[in-house]
């Protein structure tokens, strides 16, 4: 009789333990219902990073330009062009990127006010190795950072799209701007320091 007491406890002993164990698996997964086959499964919950982003411009390092530029600071070659490329960068910090990378290569904008929706032009000469050149725009207007031109040169497209990835792939100069929506009233401060990218916005 001692001894089939003694083996119930053991064999009780052992059930606890496998529930206890079912439980702790329970946990640890996450599960679904799919309405298709009425059937449940389960799926191993994801490990999340809480690292930061890495900047833009690190993820493009490693780009190489196809063309040659330099600002220029005639003014007149602004007539007839028009917006060909937006940037890529993030809302926000990477419109600070993208003016802050750009002083970085050609330094103060030959245009500049603090009317948000015409905040700076850049005039810029991209030349290729067999001496072709072409004229475009590095600027921030009503629809934010962009590359312009004239949109009817089809040779252009390329040598547009080549500025836009040498500018997003430069790391950006030290600066703070404050620009206004003078149609909302709305206020922003934004800019870049120690390679690190800010913007605000408030009415």
């Amino acid at each position: 009789m001692k001894f089939l007491i003694a083996l119930l406890v053991i064999v009780a002993g052992v059930s606890a333990g496998l529930y206890a164990q079912h439980l702790n698996k329970q946990s640890s997964v996450s599960y679904s219902y799919s309405d298709n086959d009425s059937t449940f499964g389960y799926t191993e919950p994801q490990k999340v990073s809480h690292e930061e982003e890495a900047p833009f411009y690190l993820k493009n390092k490693n780009f190489t330009s196809l063309y040659t530029y330099k600002k220029l600071k005639n003014t007149d070659l602004l007539i007839g062009t028009s917006h060909m490329l937006s940037t890529s960068l993030p809302d926000g910090t990477g419109t600070a990127q993208f003016r802050g990378a750009l002083i970085t290569l050609f330094g103060a904008p030959i245009l500049q006010s603090q009317n948000a929706e015409q905040a700076y032009d850049y005039i810029i000469q991209a030349q290729d190795d067999n001496g072709h050149q072409w004229i475009l725009t590095a600027y921030e207007g009503p629809s934010g950072p962009a590359i312009g031109g004239d949109s009817t040169d089809r040779t252009i497209y390329p040598v547009a799209k080549d500025l836009l990835q040498k500018i997003e792939s430069t790391q950006p100069s030290s600066f703070e701007e404050k620009v206004y929506y003078e149609d909302f009233g709305n206020t922003i401060v934004y800019g870049c320091t120690q390679n690190k990218c800010y913007y605000s916005e408030h009415s």
